[in-house]
């Protein structure tokens, strides 16, 4: 009876653990929960030994979010119950979160980008479409709160 449990445990454990996806492309890779949208954002800071700084506080991704204001109304997205999230790949250098209700779809389009004079991806572009779905017209914003990880060890 216990290896059954223990093997149950372990196979909710890595179910669990499907839901991140992990993209890289130059300089930069992006840890992404499927389920959620949230995400962690690195810097590959030594080529040679493979090195990544994060970027955003990645001990605990929901301290960088979007919330939608939808009719005087605010949404967590990524935690708010009234949208169901999905995930897909857009073309090779895209990854969009959907983020459904039964009044709107907010998409979160991620996609890498490189600086002028840079050789490679050097940075990640966060663009969003909101796209009204019910019959009336709504008032909608959009604010994005980003938990940099930027030298707080230093003390800078």
């Amino acid at each position: 009876m216990k290896r059954i449990i223990a093997a149950l445990v372990l196979s909710c454990i890595a179910a669990a653990s499907v839901s991140a996806i992990e993209l890289k492309n130059g300089r930069i890779k992006l840890v992404l929960d499927e389920r959620t949208g949230h995400f962690a954002l690195y810097y590959l800071v030594d080529v040679t030994k493979n090195q990544y700084r994060a970027l955003l506080y990645d001990q605990e991704t929901r301290t960088t979010f979007p919330t939608l204001y939808l009719d005087q109304k605010t949404y967590k997205l990524g935690d708010a119950s009234e949208f169901k999230v999905s995930a897909s790949a857009r073309g090779p250098l895209n990854y969009v979160i959907e983020y459904r209700s039964a009044t709107c779809v907010v998409r979160q389009i991620f996609g890498f980008s490189a600086s002028a004079g840079s050789p490679m991806s050097d940075g990640l572009k966060i663009s969003f479409e909101i796209e009204n779905i019910s019959e009336r017209d709504i008032v909608v914003g959009l604010r994005y709160l980003f938990d940099t990880w930027l030298g707080e060890k230093s003390g800078n």
